[in-house]
């Protein structure tokens, strides 16, 4: 079986599709953007599944009851909002049902291109502001078949972002299974498939066949720069870093102002030991979106493995300016501080970033090299011990 009929079996296994889906919220942190594709009552069945199987993650639900033009609203005033690790949206095909007009054209073409439902427009219009407003949240769309189809026609802005598809075949709704599968005659749906498919693939951590998937998008859509960005990612996660800055380049010829796309090409070349260019990479991520503490942070990283402690800490500074809690920032600048030997400087920031991830950091700092100048100092066996 080659990797694309291994791509298509696993997406159209249940089971499969279910332990993809349960891994992909596992381990996910932050922002993330999923689509369950189910019967209302299938849907109803995974969330109370995940609930059982992952205690560890606070899970609401959002159910639509009508049509709505502003889905970003909605979430802001849930008062529950801080305290969700994940949320399941439902019946978002209300506000897509005026649109979809039978017999358009006269061709029994059921999805109008003559409007956009104004939930869509919003949809493309907010995506940044999801990602960046609800930072700490996956949202999961459970929709039927003829909303996702409509979705990855008139939404494709909004499902680019990063989006995977979950698939739960319903024989009682055999009534629409041709609404299953893109349109023969039309690429992008095609493309878009196979693109779905691939991000599906790479959420279960089937990172070769994820990269088979967005090859077969590519070879009928060439410019699809989201599928080459996420291939990038696939291939970084295998460690194939050079074919990685490959895809991100290849991309950013498409969509020069693809900031993800050198952010982690940035990576891709600090994991090669190419510090100087990751640094370049970062920059011009940076020139694109200003506001970046990752970047930030991450060239401060490259930085750090130049012995340019100072300018690390400066990039370090100005990632904590944009997020004063990115605890990352801070364990990374007491590291700085600490190979200088400058004992109090390292303390209060290595104090920070244990407040915020006492587990992860202090765990950390008990072997990390970087401290060995003030291992000895009461008050670091102090913090150690808490």
């Amino acid at each position: 079986m080659s990797l694309a009929q291994s791509a298509k079996q696993i997406a159209t296994d249940p089971a499969a599709q279910y332990q993809a889906l349960r891994r992909s919220l596992r381990r996910r942190k932050g922002f993330g953007l999923l689509f369950v594709q189910a019967s209302p009552a299938q849907a109803q069945q995974v969330i109370q599944q995940l609930q059982t199987d992952l205690p560890q993650k606070k899970i609401g639900t959002l159910t639509l009851d009508g049509p709505i033009d502003n889905l970003y609203r909605l979430i802001a005033q849930r008062p529950d909002l801080a305290d969700l690790n994940i949320l399941f949206i439902q019946g978002i095909e209300k506000s897509l049902e005026p649109d979809i007009k039978p017999g358009y054209g006269g061709e029994g073409d059921y999805y109008n291109l003559d409007t956009v439902p104004p939930l869509l427009g919003h949809l493309n219009q907010q995506r940044d502001n999801f990602r960046d407003d609800f930072s700490h949240l996956c949202l999961v769309f459970c929709v039927s078949p003829f909303a996702l189809k409509y979705l990855i026609k008139r939404a494709a802005d909004f499902l680019d972002w990063q989006s995977a598809i979950f698939r739960f075949p319903d024989d009682s709704v055999s009534s629409t299974r041709a609404t299953l599968q893109p349109d023969t005659d039309d690429p992008s749906s095609q493309a878009a498939e196979q693109f779905y498919i691939g991000n599906g693939l790479y959420e279960a951590g089937r990172y070769e066949e994820a990269i088979a998937a967005y090859d077969a998008a590519l070879n009928i859509k060439p410019d699809k720069d989201e599928a080459l960005y996420n291939k990038g990612n696939a291939l970084s996660d295998l460690g194939r870093y050079e074919e990685a800055i490959a895809a991100y380049d290849a991309a950013l010829n498409i969509k020069p102002d693809k900031d993800e796309a050198l952010y982690n090409k940035g990576g891709a070349l600090v994991n090669l030991g190419r510090y100087e260019d990751a640094i370049s990479a970062y920059d011009a991520a940076l020139k694109i979106k200003p506001d970046y503490p990752e970047a930030l942070n991450n060239k401060g990283v490259a930085l750090w493995n130049l012995g340019r402690y100072e300018d690390a800490i400066a990039a370090y500074d100005a990632a904590l300016g944009i997020k004063p809690d990115k605890d990352e920032a801070l364990y990374n600048k007491a590291c700085c501080y600490g190979l200088q030997g400058q004992v109090e400087p390292a303390l209060e920031n290595l104090e920070r970033a244990i407040q915020l991830s006492p587990d992860e950091y202090r765990e950390l700092a008990k072997t990390d090299t970087d401290f060995d100048t003030i291992r000895a100092d009461p008050r670091f066996q102090a913090l150690m011990e808490a």
